[in-house]
């Protein structure tokens, strides 16, 4: 094996995490898989983020820090990608832990199984929360995804959240030839992954907990309904919806407009549960949209009469979202 392939990038785009990125940066250096390169990429920091990558990169050559005026998680990790050396990249974000065996149990899985792509479990624990010793012991449980199963079955409820996030993944660095993360939406993840299951041929999937995902009142995904939280969590379902249909995938593109409806209920939910008064006015432009995708649905087994009847029901009658 040469070198090339036994190095993994690390990419951890940090922005103001002065408090949390200590702890991240030590569970990185504490991995038991020693070949790695860390890549801080400080993302106009306004704290002393930016100077703790500094004092990191300093001390090992394993690492580096990269200085940027801010553009956000996506343009951070697009930046970082062409510099990767290794022949893996995962993305880690800076107020998170790994388990000491992250990397060399996402290594050996991807070796073994001839993976383009291996993706294990995480725990999700409260900012102050101990994270137990013991958590993540007990059945290793390997669940191959074929190529069929990667495009038609990770998005259902099981598996969704898990497959799309990126940060408890390993990937072969040449998926990222042809794939960006979009600049400026706050689910960039969503907007890739069905386009990355397009490129990739095996994925592999390992119950294993090797990522512990920190939860903070004021992080982007726990800061309450927001008008761009409803833009961009559409949006990435639309653009499942005619990625698929352009490809002349039915089966898929009928997921995706059963995503597209999920999405849009659980957004009607938030706004109901938070007191967002006119819900019914925000929500109009997507039953439009919602009204013209389903003019994509055909009728098979997979897809009933009485299913279809449904959607139109919903898209056309339906007056009490």
């Amino acid at each position: 094996m040469e070198k090339r392939d036994e190095l993994i990038t690390i990419i951890m785009p940090v922005y103001n995490v002065k408090e949390y990125i200590s702890a991240c940066v030590d569970s990185v250096i504490n991995q038991t898989y020693r070949y790695f390169e860390l890549i801080l990429v400080d993302d106009g920091s306004t704290d002393k983020s930016g100077t703790i990558c500094d004092e990191y990169a300093q001390k090992d050559s394993r690492i580096s820090a990269i200085h940027k005026e801010n553009g956000g998680v996506s343009d951070a990790r697009n930046i970082a990608i062409p510099l990767a050396k290794g022949n893996y990249i995962c993305f880690v974000d800076p107020d998170d832990i790994l388990a000491p065996t992250y990397l060399q149990k996402l290594h050996e899985t991807m070796i073994e199984s001839g993976a383009d792509l291996v993706a294990c479990n995480y725990h999700s624990f409260y900012d102050g929360d101990v994270i137990p010793e013991d958590i993540g012991k007990g059945t290793h449980e390997t669940l191959v995804i074929t190529e069929k199963e990667m495009e038609d079955e990770a998005f259902a409820a099981e598996y969704t959240v898990r497959m799309v996030i990126p940060i408890n993944k390993m990937y072969k660095r040449c998926i990222f030839d042809k794939i960006k993360y979009p600049v400026g939406k706050i689910h960039e993840d969503a907007y890739v992954y069905h386009h990355m299951l397009h490129e990739v041929q095996k994925v592999v999937y390992i119950s294993d907990i090797l990522y512990y995902y920190r939860l903070r009142k004021n992080s982007i995904t726990n800061s309450g309904f927001k008008i761009k939280e409803l833009e961009d969590s559409m949006g990435a379902v639309i653009d499942r919806i005619d990625f698929y249909h352009g490809l002349g995938k039915q089966r898929l593109t009928d997921i995706a407009i059963d995503g597209y409806l999920y999405f849009l209920w659980r957004n009607i939910d938030i706004m109901k549960k938070e007191g967002i008064k006119d819900y019914k006015e925000l929500i109009k432009p997507y039953i439009r949209i919602f009204r013209n995708k389903i003019r994509y649905l055909k009728v098979s087994k997979d897809y009933p009469l009485k299913k279809l009847l449904k959607m139109y029901y919903i898209a056309y009658l339906k007056t009490d979202y």
